[in-house]
């Protein structure tokens, strides 16, 4: 209580002592304002239980999917195409789950079904579309380290007030996520083999063209040498000719002077130097002529006059000396084959020049590996695996009534107390009032 202890030039001083804290006192005021207590109590949860029964309920659906097996991306992988593995086939997926262009699709699909009454303008859809269907959708990729439970499951989910609604939309996220990577893995790997495939194509076109380039210039070259020796076996050919010609003029001046010869010893017939000498020691009675008789050939004027002309009219009058040359025909032989080389004219009349390129088989062997992994049926590769459907919820999670009931007396309680509490106060201070 306050003391008046002192008063100086009209200023009244006075001194006060904290009161402490009466325990018994304050319950005793607390429970004088029992039913004040006990009617904020009860007004706040009827409040709360009237609002949460007013509140639609939300219910979550969830789908549970995993890494694809080894098998289900096989088909790709071991192609020699491009390099899949079960963890680039999964996060495909997930990158699919998070695509807004896909969660759009899917929206636009289930709008029906979504809302009772479907946003007439196309601003109100795009609102609806960003802060109430976009946000309730989540994918939760799994965790990681050693105290994960599970490191591959992914969990999809989706909340709405409709459960049958949320169960359909995780299930339809689900299944469009998986075909959307899917067929966007496979117009990347039909892509890129047909760019390969091409590129081999250009290739055996090319080394093809170059087939033909190269016959063309063995063509020339196998012609340019046919046109070197077919000079030389003319020139040698024409060569011999001349020879023999000369030899024949040769022959024509030798019998010329044989003829002379023959006439001057006027021998007409055929003869030989032994007869001559027979003749003239029989002529002459004793042994008058001592020709030598040679061993060897006899002169040709021994052949007399007759034959030597004869033979001279047959060398005058002849026109051609191929008769009388060895290896003329061996020569035209020669010649003549070379006026038809087949070898150019097999490479004249080729018409395909694939199967004399050297690699060709490669090429055709690739080429049929890619068209056949173009023609294949890709029904079985799978980039995903669904652990669990999403299925019909039969609780909320949201909200929670005996939970939000529960604060909703707390609170009640605590703002009950505290009101109690102020009026306490105030009917303390009055009284201190009155007896001051």
């Amino acid at each position: 209580m306050p003391n008046i202890t002192e008063q100086n030039n009209g200023y009244i001083h006075h001194d006060f002592h904290d009161d402490e804290i009466d325990l018994f006192e304050l319950m005793e005021g607390l429970w004088q304002q029992k039913w004040l207590i006990v009617a904020v109590t009860s007004v706040s949860a009827v409040v709360a239980l009237a609002a949460v029964q007013i509140t639609s309920p939300t219910y979550r659906a969830e789908a549970f999917i995993r890494t694809p097996l080894s098998s289900q991306v096989a088909s790709i992988a071991e192609s020699g195409v491009m390099e899949l593995t079960p963890q680039d086939a999964i996060q495909r997926v997930e990158e699919e789950l998070n695509s807004l262009t896909l969660r759009r699709s899917l929206f636009d699909r289930n709008i029906s079904v979504l809302y009772d009454e479907i946003p007439a303008s196309e601003d109100e859809l795009n609102s609806a579309f960003t802060n109430r269907f976009d946000p309730a959708l989540s994918v939760s990729t799994p965790s990681r380290g050693p105290k994960a439970k599970d490191e591959d499951r992914r969990t999809l989910s989706f909340e709405n007030a409709k459960p049958a609604v949320a169960a359909a939309i995780v299930n339809d996220l689900s299944e469009a996520a998986g075909e959307a990577a899917k067929a966007n893995l496979l117009e990347e790997f039909k892509s890129t083999t047909s760019s390969r495939l091409q590129n081999l194509r250009l290739q055996l076109q090319q080394a093809v063209a170059n087939r033909a380039v190269s016959d063309k210039d063995i063509i020339a070259q196998l012609s340019e040498l046919d046109r070197l020796k077919r000079s030389q076996l003319e020139d040698e050919i024409s060569a011999v000719r001349d020879m023999a010609a000369k030899a024949r003029q040769d022959e024509i001046i030798r019998l010329e002077e044989a003829l002379a010869v023959a006439k001057r010893l006027k021998i007409t017939e055929p003869t030989s130097l032994a007869v001559m000498a027979q003749n003239q020691s029989d002529n002459s009675g004793s042994v008058a002529f001592t020709a030598e008789i040679s061993e060897g050939e006899d002169p040709v004027y021994l052949k007399g006059t007759r034959v030597l002309g004869a033979e001279l009219a047959v060398l005058r009058a002849r026109t051609s000396d191929d008769q009388q040359i060895t290896e003329l025909r061996e020569l035209e032989k020669k010649l003549q084959l070379l006026a038809n080389n087949r070898e150019i004219e097999s490479l004249q009349a080729r018409e395909n020049f694939e199967p004399f390129v050297a690699n060709a088989p490669v090429l055709r062997e690739e080429i049929s590996k890619l068209e056949g992994l173009l023609a294949q049926n890709y029904d079985d590769v799978s980039l995903m695996r669904v652990d669990q459907t999403a299925m019909v919820p039969t609780k909320p999670i949201k909200p929670r009534k005996s939970l939000i009931v529960a604060a909703a007396v707390v609170s009640g309680g605590m703002l009950g107390v505290l009101i109690a509490l102020i009026r306490n106060a105030a009917a303390a201070r009055r009284e201190r009032l009155v007896e001051e």
